[in-house]
């Protein structure tokens, strides 16, 4: 099986990955297999990334997807806006 390349660990460019590795699993006929191929080649890095978002659950079960991991990457991945409160007055 080729390689596909490691998942980046930032957003946007993780996004343009999932694109890039579904397209991919079309043109490959490899469907099937998907959460497969991601796992065996995204890097230690992004393995450990995806491991602990899953958590406690393991990516060997069935019912682990292609679409749960990325939906979970994505959520952690997506730039959180936080918003500080601002004292007012003076010390």
């Amino acid at each position: 099986m080729e390689n596909f390349g490691q998942m980046p660990l930032c957003f946007p460019e993780v996004e343009q990955y999932f694109k890039r590795l579904h397209f991919y699993l079309i043109t490959k006929d490899k469907l099937d297999v998907s959460k497969a191929v991601l796992l065996s080649s995204c890097g230690q890095q992004a393995f450990a990334l995806i491991e602990t978002l899953i958590s406690p659950r393991d990516v060997q079960d069935d019912d682990i997807t292609l679409e749960f991991i990325k939906q979970r990457v994505l959520q952690h991945l997506t730039t959180k806006t936080h918003f500080t409160p601002q004292r007012c007055g003076s010390y």
